[in-house]
């Protein structure tokens, strides 16, 4: 039991240690009195959703092909496990819409948040195409 767990975090690593990353920023951040108030403006915050937006259709398309398709990239992506690929992306892109849509860039904190949120979900977004395309 204990091992699937460790297994199932395996494909994550990159984006748990982003995550890190950014907990370290934070406090870096904190340290230097670092302004993010014009990185998260009102033009960025639509040019990201939209962005996202575009990612979330790429991922439903493929849902879509995986459902249609039966036989060739069916069996292929379920022997790669695209599904949790699939189900992790898309649910980690509609999480950052709706942070960048609710939470105010007010706060250091919540900038940080932020940026990290888009990171990972980018980040996601490619090891799903790299891993589709091998």
């Amino acid at each position: 039991m204990i091992i699937k767990k460790v297994n199932c975090l395996k494909n994550f690593k990159l984006e748990i240690l982003i995550y890190i990353l950014f907990i370290i920023l934070y406090f870096l951040a904190i340290s230097m009195k670092y302004d993010f108030s014009k990185v998260f403006n009102d033009k960025r915050k639509i040019d990201i959703i939209s962005i996202f937006i575009i990612f979330i259709a790429f991922y439903m398309i493929f849902i879509s092909i995986i459902i249609v398709s039966i036989i060739g990239n069916c069996k292929r992506s379920l022997e790669k496990r695209l599904e949790r690929q699939l189900f992790f992306g898309t649910t980690e892109i509609i999480i950052t819409i709706f942070a960048i849509i609710y939470i105010p860039s007010i706060t250091l904190l919540n900038n940080i948040v932020l940026m990290s949120l888009i990171c990972n979900s980018m980040i996601s977004f490619l090891k799903f195409w790299v891993i589709l395309m091998k």
